[in-house]
């Protein structure tokens, strides 16, 4: 109860600006791994679910309540155009909560939003359908 109390708290109204939408999100995401209760509440379901169908069922739950809200702000970026109808909206999750979860829960790094202003922009400059000159997509 308490992953899907931070989940819900931390996910916010779309604007319409990609971009600020997501770090909004994501930053909230940044926030719920951060927070002492959640973190530890995270690392026990991972775990657990594994090895127990009770736990397997409330991962894949937290993983659809935790990242609905970036699909939505995908869907309709595609639908503005402002991303590639070709966008597979599940890499996409992957590319943008991916790297949080990987350095918190794996790695046991903090970080900050610089961190998610980085991967934010990365996707951005790999995805948006109209790339500036100077936003190339990283090639390492």
């Amino acid at each position: 109860d308490t992953v899907t109390h931070h989940i819900t708290r931390a996910q916010s109204r779309p604007t319409g600006d990609l971009r600020a939408d997501l770090l909004t999100e994501l930053d909230g995401t940044r926030a719920m791994l951060h927070e002492p209760a959640t973190d530890q509440g995270m690392r026990v379901i991972i775990e657990r679910a594994a090895v127990d169908p009770k736990f397997a069922e409330v991962k894949e739950s937290l993983y659809r309540s935790g990242t609905q809200a970036v699909r939505a702000i995908l869907i309709d970026a595609i639908a503005r155009a402002e991303l590639p109808d070709a966008l597979d909206i599940d890499l996409a999750v992957d590319q943008l909560h991916g790297p949080l979860f990987f350095r918190r829960l794996v790695a046991h790094r903090s970080f900050g939003l610089d961190y998610v202003e980085e991967i934010t922009d990365d996707f951005l400059r790999c995805h948006t359908t109209e790339p500036r000159p100077e936003q190339e997509c990283p090639t390492a």
